[in-house]
């Protein structure tokens, strides 16, 4: 990930204007940097390998957050970053990989809580 000069300020222990105790990822949230989504994946999106091409495409977009089948078939997706990454990571996920047929994608926004250190295949 290529940081920011305010992430570079921040991260350095710099006052960027703000006394506050919370994180950067929270703190860059607010400003509209940084966001969170979840994500259900409905179609053939099991058995085709959809959770380790999620979490291979989000290992390389510097996102964190988790990916994991649920019962009813589909995909949960629950990522954490900048704008442009996790953009990016919703128009992969309309396509997913090579053997899935993505047939609907829903997408509910949120704000950044900071609470996941990388991303992961959930079981």
């Amino acid at each position: 990930m290529t940081r920011t000069w305010l992430e570079h300020r921040w991260s350095a222990g710099i006052s960027v204007g703000r006394e506050s105790s919370v994180n950067l990822e929270q703190w860059l949230s607010g400003l509209g940097l940084m966001q969170r989504i979840y994500v259900i994946v409905y179609g053939r999106v099991q058995g085709v390998g959809f959770r380790y091409s999620t979490q291979a495409e989000a290992v390389r977009l510097d996102l964190t957050g988790y990916v994991r089948n649920r019962p009813n078939g589909t995909v949960e997706i629950v990522a954490e970053g900048q704008n442009s990454a996790i953009n990016q990571l919703l128009t992969w996920a309309n396509q997913g990989p090579p053997a899935a047929a993505v047939n609907q994608v829903e997408v509910t926004y949120g704000s950044v809580r900071g609470e996941f250190s990388q991303f992961t295949i959930e079981r």
